[in-house]
């Protein structure tokens, strides 16, 4: 499982690969995808240092995808944030994988790890993108209004009930 981290910066790049260049406020960003203002600030700003989101102060300022959505894989993020998907930890809880194989539980967690690492290489942010939002438009209309729903939950499946 994705961090919080890589799962909101997922999110957040999205929504700005969908607004298709345009400049997003960060808050409106935080808002729309459920993610806490400050911390998507921080992670914003971890991306611009690396030049996947360009960033403006002030009136007219925020943030916007400053590359192209179709050449950014998700391994690219986990690689970028640091998320700990990526680290070759044990399943059982020893500090180490160890890798003379001696452990039973390395023979079903390495290839396992080895196949999220090629899911990850092989979906991109414009994958993701576009199984999030659909066809939905995350450009402001021309009213300078309303920006459609973010989170296409119907995408990933039916949606549970409320829990009593």
């Amino acid at each position: 499982m994705l961090s919080p981290t890589t799962g909101y910066a997922a999110l957040a790049l999205a929504l700005l690969a969908k607004a298709g260049g345009q400049s997003v406020r960060v808050q409106y960003v935080a808002d729309r995808c459920g993610i806490p203002g400050p911390y998507l600030s921080k992670i914003i700003h971890t991306l611009a240092r690396n030049g996947l989101v360009g960033t403006r102060r002030g009136v007219g300022g925020g943030a916007w995808l400053a590359a192209d959505a179709r050449e950014i894989t998700l391994l690219r993020l986990c690689e970028l944030l640091d998320d700990p998907v990526l680290e070759r930890s044990c399943l059982l809880g020893l500090p180490m994988c160890r890798p003379d194989g001696a452990c039973s539980a390395r023979e079903f967690c390495g290839p396992q790890r080895d196949h999220l690492v090629e899911y990850l290489r092989g979906v991109t942010l414009a994958d993701f993108a576009e199984r999030i939002f659909g066809d939905d438009d995350a450009r402001p209309d021309g009213a300078g209004g309303q920006w459609p729903r973010v989170i296409r939950s119907d995408r990933f499946g039916p949606r549970q009930p409320p829990r009593a």
